[in-house]
């Protein structure tokens, strides 16, 4: 672990909240600040300022797409708001593509081994998230694709737990390495949620497969499962995974948690030592005959002293309303308390994986007044140094759901399917492929196709190109995305944005044709619209949340 050198960042001007007025604000505030805890061994290591690492790209397409040449300007920039670590999420076919026999792609190593060096030179740590969901490389087994079917091939159990083993090998050499976890998040939505959706018979026959129905068997009799939970199963041979809206899915929580999560679970601490597990803090919600009830996580994992978890504002709370500075800090306090109850008597204090004091993902979710964000970074210092071991920001700048793969041509034409003599060429000074541009003269055309990321069906489909034409003032493109067809038209001599929007459909083919002109394109991107963590926008521009963030990092680095 690299020694803590950025206590001096530079101190930013302090931004004072204005005096509460109201008589309940007030107790609030007195509450947040007065309560007091004991650190005793708690405190034990260094506190995290974190920030995740997406670069040009998106966290789905992040290790085809982002350039090698950036990392320099990033980290600087992380340095300058008072940040001390990156967070890298590695997708677990992205690094392993094949599972039998097991391969490993050695660019995704050489990428990842770049970070590293880039970090230690700016005396920077690095934490990993293991196995994370999304990636955009077209392998045949994709990450969603093997948890879906962890339980029923052990090919893929052996595969993971080669996968978490290379990571360690890998990790455990870098000096500036300070922890890795695995996510609830990468394993709920292709395990459990994909397990309790389909038609009855899907659901049945997963209830036997993954031993759900065998599950019941040991616990209950046929009759005292129909009583409980208002069934009528004439056998067991009729059990099926239960749907969200089903009184009986209060049962396939613990299943699923107890008896798939925790096998996964056990093999990464087993493969991968010291890892951690971030814990998923919202609960679910069970709809009974009475009325609604609650399932909690566990907040355990094997061998594991600290936790990981997250925050947003929406925690607890009902849809829409919006928390004042004062709520909110106390929100995040009874928060990280409830993961570090045990304290004063040693426990470890939670890490914040995702501080996402905003965010746009959903519209309707409770959230921090807009006004309100600044005072609440302020007035977190005390909740933060007191109750956890660090936090990380999830999106340093807006970020596009981009779905390409390889959309900087820093893997070359890998993805791409190149028509009539388009190339890709290096820029003068660089060494082919990384940092290189597509050329499409008149004629000329570009493809990708099977995409294996979807975007969401109610939004637009955007397509953005970075480019500058390369002979005279004009270059036009047609732009195909499966059936739908718009023209763009690129001026000037920099690399520009320009982009078309098309209404639906899931990305099936993309092609890109230089209909008049020649043109240079350095980027290429399709998603469907902006994510924004409210903290800069995607060219850079601060919003007044960094210069909180400066004040608060400067006064945890100095604590």
């Amino acid at each position: 672990m690299v020694e803590n050198r950025c206590l001096g960042v530079r101190e930013p001007k302090c931004i004072r909240s204005m005096d509460p007025e109201a008589s309940r604000t007030a107790m609030i505030l007195q509450l947040v600040e007065f309560i007091q805890m004991p650190n005793h061994d708690a405190d034990r290591g260094q506190f995290v300022r974190g920030v995740h690492f997406f670069g040009s790209a998106s966290p789905l397409n992040f290790w085809d797409t982002f350039r090698v040449s950036e990392i320099p300007d990033y980290l600087e920039s992380f340095l300058d708001d008072g940040f001390d670590t990156i967070l890298l999420l590695v997708p677990w076919a992205q690094f392993q593509p094949e599972t039998d026999p097991i391969k490993y792609c050695p660019v995704s190593f050489e990428r990842l081994r770049a970070i590293f060096q880039a970090a230690l030179e700016r005396n920077m740590n690095v934490v990993l998230r293991l196995g994370y969901l999304w990636e955009a490389r077209g392998v045949l087994d994709q990450t969603y694709r093997r948890y879906n079917e962890y339980s029923i091939r052990r090919d893929l159990r052996l595969a993971w737990k080669e996968y978490l083993a290379k990571l360690y090998q890998f990790a455990s050499t870098q000096s500036n390495f300070l922890f890795a976890f695995v996510s609830w998040e990468d394993f709920y939505w292709p395990i459990f949620r994909a397990g309790s959706a389909g038609p009855a018979d899907q659901r049945r026959q997963r209830a036997r497969v993954n031993g759900f129905r065998d599950y019941l068997r040991r616990r209950f009799t046929l009759e005292g499962l129909n009583s409980i939970y208002g069934l009528a199963l004439a056998s067991w041979n009729e059990v099926e995974i239960p749907r969200e809206s089903d009184y009986l899915y209060e049962l396939y929580l613990p299943f699923y948690e107890n008896e798939m999560l925790d096998a996964i679970s056990c093999e990464a601490a087993e493969s991968f030592p010291g890892v951690l597990m971030e814990m998923r803090v919202d609960p679910e919600w069970i709809r009974t005959p009475h009325g609604r009830k609650f399932y909690h996580w566990n907040m355990n994992f094997p061998g594991a002293l600290r936790k990981v978890v997250y925050y947003h504002a929406n925690i607890a709370r009902s849809p829409s309303h919006e928390h004042s500075a004062p709520e909110a800090v106390l929100h995040l306090r009874d928060l990280l308390l409830s993961y570090c109850r045990m304290s004063a008597l040693g426990e470890d204090k939670p890490f914040i994986d995702q501080f996402n004091f905003f965010d746009d993902t959903y519209a309707h979710w409770t959230r921090i007044s807009e006004e309100g964000i600044p005072e609440f970074v302020e007035k977190c210092f005390e909740v933060l140094s007191r109750y956890s071991s660090g936090y990380a920001i999830w999106g340093y700048q807006d970020w596009p759901k981009d779905v390409i793969y390889n959309g900087t041509f820093e893997l070359g034409a890998d993805g791409w399917i190149l028509m009539s003599g388009a190339s890709i060429f290096a820029l003068q000074g660089s060494s082919a492929p990384a940092d290189g541009k597509l050329l499409l003269r008149q004629g000329q055309s570009v493809r990708q196709q099977g995409f294996v990321l979807k975007l969401p069906a109610d939004q637009p489909r955007v397509v953005a190109v970075t480019g500058c034409p390369m002979e005279g003032s004009e270059a036009k493109l047609c732009i195909e995305l499966n059936e739908s067809v718009a023209e763009m038209n690129l001026k000037g001599n920099k690399q520009t944005e320009y982009s078309v929007s098309f209404k639906e459909g899931d990305p099936i083919m993309l092609t890109i044709t230089a209909v008049e002109g020649a043109a240079t394109i350095s980027q290429i991107r399709l998603y469907d619209r902006y994510y924004s963590q409210g903290f800069r926008s995607h060219s850079g521009t601060p919003r007044p949340a960094v210069e909180a963030f400066r004040l608060l990092n400067h006064r945890l680095a100095s604590r």
